[in-house]
């Protein structure tokens, strides 16, 4: 999801170097300064699930056996390998 973060002319440049190193390199799609000092940052937010594989899901099932490397997804519908990436509808087992 992309995101924006605007600075004023009055936040300087520490401000904005603040802000760069809490983001990783890739993530900033652009970076606009205006001669008035004004600057908008542009930067992609990975969501926390993005990295995830479908068997740690709440909906994954593998039917009780831990050595299946297939499963059925409960919400989407459809048999998925276990180390298949998460769906938008990912939802952790933990919560």
């Amino acid at each position: 999801m992309l995101q924006i973060k605007t600075f004023k002319p009055t936040d300087g440049e520490s401000k904005i170097n603040a802000f760069l190193a809490t983001i990783k390199t890739e993530d900033v799609k652009n970076i606009d300064v205006r001669e008035s000092g004004f600057a908008v940052i542009q930067y992609e937010v990975k969501e926390a699930w993005a990295d995830r594989m479908c068997s740690e899901c709440k909906y994954w099932d593998d039917s009780g056996q831990s050595d299946s490397v297939n499963g059925l997804c409960h919400e989407c519908g459809g048999r998925r390998r276990f180390n298949c990436k998460a769906c938008d509808r990912f939802k952790d087992l933990r919560d």
